[in-house]
């Protein structure tokens, strides 16, 4: 055991060392750009790079996978989930070979008779955070996607593993709505290997609806790994060829200014790069973008390709969160293990936004890439229904409530700003904001503001 111990600290010794290399190699590096008007040495370059070398159609086909897996026997459902294991991706991928043969729209549900569709035994059950279009997903989840004009926004798949004729049915948990497909070559074996050994009983759940939301309440306590993460930080060296220049203007055209805790970076009289030197938020704005389109699904490969034109290295950690439809905007977050990271600044987090001729993204210069192996234990939380107990017993009502997520809390740590300990812990949205529960509960009900949107 002690050996185990001295592995992890000489591991995570070399890593910091490693981190450190870097930082001296990038301020040499770094002292030369003084055609962008300051040295950036507030804004060090890439602490470790990871390289990716999937396409861009396979990049797009994971972030847009949905987040969580449910499998319902004996009247009981239940999360999949294995420490270590992406199960989402799994069942994606044993979904590929299936092929969908027709889609039609069917019926709007009642309350009762929805309750019972989503609560039917020997389902399983995919749920995206927010709403998916069919155009997209109908392309990324089979094989030779299904010829139709026919699109509509949902956000739950529901295979039936034990019927004789295969269907899918995909539900829009808001209105109820539902749209049932017939498919062939589902290889239901195969799905119930990846399923078998995640359905563990440690996480059931029960569903409630918090407005138009269907919520997962876990019935009993949950214990999940904490991580630690180096941190990929990238300046905006990067940043500028990505975004002001890419259309092969010089850098020499780029001026910057100091404007308070901002250095502001404009090309022209259309782009502006933003960064908040304390926190390094970062903004980037175009003024003359391209109108994006009114459909759904290419709207939401538009916004994947303004997310891709960062070249991030965590993009491979990166989901699909929330779709805004009020501002048009789509937001993307890290996930670990299926489980979102939250921070109140924007770290890990992207959002597009696209009025009718501009675009503007909202991101942070500090994402997480590669774990670093701990010894921590896993963190026991307690029952989501007694966290709303409690909730409840601090004055928040169900009507405030618009979800509830088991995530990460994203802490820096002390000894070195490019490491990150990500704590397991439960997400509340009251109003529109995202809180750690526990920050709800030190906060009056009548004065709710803040968190993370």
């Amino acid at each position: 055991m002690n050996g185990m111990k001295l592995s992890g600290i000489v591991l995570r010794t070399m890593l910091i060392l490693t981190v450190a290399l870097s930082l001296v190699l990038s301020w040499f590096i770094w002292l030369n750009p003084s055609r962008l008007e300051r040295r950036e040495n507030t804004t060090p370059a890439v602490a470790i790079k990871v390289t990716d070398t999937r396409t861009a159609a396979t990049q797009e086909s994971s972030v847009y996978l949905p987040t969580m897996a449910y499998y319902q026997q004996n009247q009981q459902k239940q999360l999949l989930y294995q420490d270590g294991q992406d199960v989402v991706s799994q069942l994606h991928k044993a979904l590929t070979k299936t092929t969908l043969t027709s889609m039609a729209k069917t019926e709007k549900l009642t309350g009762d008779d929805f309750e019972t569709l989503i609560s039917q035994n020997d389902t399983l059950q995919l749920v995206y955070p927010d709403v998916m279009a069919f155009s997209l997903f109908k392309r990324q989840f089979f094989d030779s996607p299904l010829k139709t004009n026919l699109d509509f926004k949902f956000t739950r798949v529901i295979l039936s593993l034990q019927a004789k004729t295969k269907t899918v049915t995909l539900v829009n948990d808001a209105t109820r709505q539902t749209y049932t497909g017939k498919l062939e070559h589902l290889d239901d074996a195969k799905l119930m290997k990846i399923i078998k050994p995640n359905a563990t009983g440690r996480f059931v759940l029960v569903e409630q609806r918090f407005g138009q939301r269907e919520v997962p309440l876990f019935t009993q306590s949950v214990a999940i790994r904490p991580y630690t993460y180096l941190l990929d930080r990238q300046g905006v060296s990067h940043y500028i060829p990505a975004l002001l220049t890419a259309d092969g203007q010089s850098r020499d055209t780029v001026d910057a200014r100091e404007l308070g805790s901002d250095t502001v970076y404009t090309i022209g009289s259309t782009r502006r790069l933003s960064m908040n030197n304390d926190s390094g938020d970062m903004q980037f704005e175009d003024s003359a973008a391209t109108t994006a389109p009114t459909d759904m699904g290419k709207f939401f490969g538009r916004t994947f390709a303004s997310l891709d034109n960062l070249a991030l290295p965590s993009l491979t950690t990166m989901r699909y969160f929330a779709y805004d439809t009020t501002e048009n905007a789509v937001t993307y977050r890290s996930f670990v293990q299926n489980f979102a990271i939250f921070n109140q600044t924007s770290n890990g987090t992207v959002k597009v936004t696209y009025a009718k001729n501009s675009l503007q993204m909202d991101f942070s210069s500090d994402n997480v890439t590669v774990p670093i192996p701990t010894t921590e234990k896993n963190v026991t939380l307690p029952s989501t229904t007694a966290v709303l107990s409690q909730l409840h017993a601090r004055g928040y009502t169900d009507e405030h409530i618009n979800n509830i997520v088991l995530g990460y809390h994203w802490v820096k740590q002390a000894k070195t700003d490019l490491v990150v300990d990500l704590q397991p812990t439960y997400y509340v949205q009251i109003d529109g904001s995202y809180k750690a529960y526990q920050n709800w509960l030190d906060t009056t009900p009548t004065n709710v503001q803040g968190g993370d949107n």
